[in-house]
């Protein structure tokens, strides 16, 4: 296997791996959406039973105002109640804020995730593309080496460079027939 195919099944094998990971960041991401709606309708809920109670406590304290010295108890405990029902509804402010942060994060790493995703169908799509113009050379040097055997046959080859023996024909001769002794099948 060429070492060009090696590397383009190497990239191939990673390009799936982080395909996969996006799907995950993507799923990830769609759950957290829906988690944080449940968690606002919950908010809702709780802000909701807030107001009620504090609307209850401003009952009591009238009650209680009514009722004279004897209602003095329920007064203070009115008071407490109304208290803890405005505490919810302000804790119930900063966690909305807090959704509503977390909301965000998860959007720009949705659109983060999105461009590793373009970019990632760009590296794959070159990917494929110098698999197949690795896979074209080496078609090309295949062909050439076919041809190039045709022309010199496979096996032991003789090289003759320049030199002061060079144009010494008797002793060129006599090499090659020292290299034929040896090697017959030359």
């Amino acid at each position: 296997r060429t070492s060009s195919a090696s590397a383009s099944s190497s990239l191939a094998g990673s390009a799936d791996a982080s395909t996969r990971a996006i799907v995950e960041a993507r799923s990830a991401a769609s759950r957290i959406g829906h988690s944080s709606g449940y968690l606002r309708e919950v908010l809702a809920q709780i802000e909701d039973i807030a107001e009620k109670t504090n609307t209850l406590a401003i009952n009591t304290a009238i009650e209680a105002a009514r009722a004279g010295s004897s209602g003095k108890g329920f007064a203070v405990i009115a008071q407490a109640i109304r208290t803890l029902a405005g505490e919810t509804k302000e804790r119930l402010s900063v966690t909305g804020a807090k959704i509503d942060e977390l909301e965000e994060a998860v959007e720009r790493n949705g659109e983060v995730v999105e461009r590793v995703a373009v970019a990632l169908d760009g590296l794959i799509a070159g990917s494929r593309r110098s698999a197949e113009v690795g896979g074209l050379i080496a078609s090309g040097i295949l062909e050439r080496r076919a041809e190039s055997e045709v022309l010199i046959p496979a096996g032991p080859k003789i090289a003759v460079t320049g030199g002061l023996d060079f144009n010494d024909h008797r002793l060129i001769w006599a090499k090659l027939d020292q290299v034929h002794a040896k090697h017959p099948d030359m």
